[in-house]
């Protein structure tokens, strides 16, 4: 089941943005992000948070979605509660909207969160009204349906990772892609756009619409 999560940062629905929310079975709101729902065309089913930026106004458009209320003095931030209450409900794959916003520490901890969710196999997506970001663990290969012509990056968030990429300008073959390094940004795509993953953890981030990727499991080494 696809969980949609609503988190406060910056959100500027666009078509894109819409199919992708309206595919989800579940929608969680954390906190403010429950501003995001109308916009998107969605109902929220819970708001999880300590409710300290969510407006009455907004709380008052959704009288009937039931509440996660939690201290706001807590070790997790909103997002994460989020995401935890639609791993319980069953979701088996999150994306996740309104994660990057003004708060730069907020940003980065909730892309962080998310690639910590899919290290521990829940598939969890980033999405922004220009980038969706996908993370691709140890034996996993990533096939976006993209048009030729595609930006995208590649970013290796363990301190080395061995990655491949085919159907791009700079392709690569079981390279060594270290952690904070430049190497894998501005590629572009050619056709049939692959990136497959033997060792590590990469977040590759895939600039203009698409609405479809295949993501295989390869469990050989």
């Amino acid at each position: 089941m696809i969980a949609l999560v609503l988190a406060g940062g910056d959100l500027t629905p666009n078509a894109r943005l819409r199919h992708l929310a309206k595919e989800a079975s579940l929608v969680i709101a954390a906190d403010s992000g429950l501003t995001h729902a109308s916009a998107l065309g969605v109902s929220p089913d819970l708001i999880v948070g300590d409710f300290d930026s969510v407006t009455p106004q907004d709380l008052q458009r959704y009288p009937n979605t039931p509440h996660s209320r939690h201290p706001t003095q807590k070790n997790d931030l909103d997002l994460e509660l989020a995401a935890k209450e639609a791993l319980n409900l069953g979701a088996s794959h999150l994306r996740l909207m309104g994660v990057i916003g003004s708060r730069l520490d907020q940003s980065l901890g909730g892309l962080l969160i998310a690639a910590r969710l899919h290290k521990e196999r829940v598939p969890t997506t980033v999405h922004t009204i220009d980038t969706d970001v996908h993370f691709i663990s140890q034996n996993e290969s990533l096939r976006p349906t993209r048009p030729a012509g595609t930006l995208f990056s590649v970013l290796s968030l363990s301190p080395k990772s061995a990655i491949s990429i085919r159907g791009a300008n700079y392709p690569l073959d079981n390279h060594l892609l270290a952690f904070g390094v430049g190497q894998g940004i501005s590629n572009l795509s050619t056709s049939g756009l692959e990136v497959h993953v033997k060792e590590g953890l990469v977040a590759l981030l895939l600039q203009d619409d698409s609405l479809a990727t295949e993501v295989v499991k390869n469990n050989s080494s």
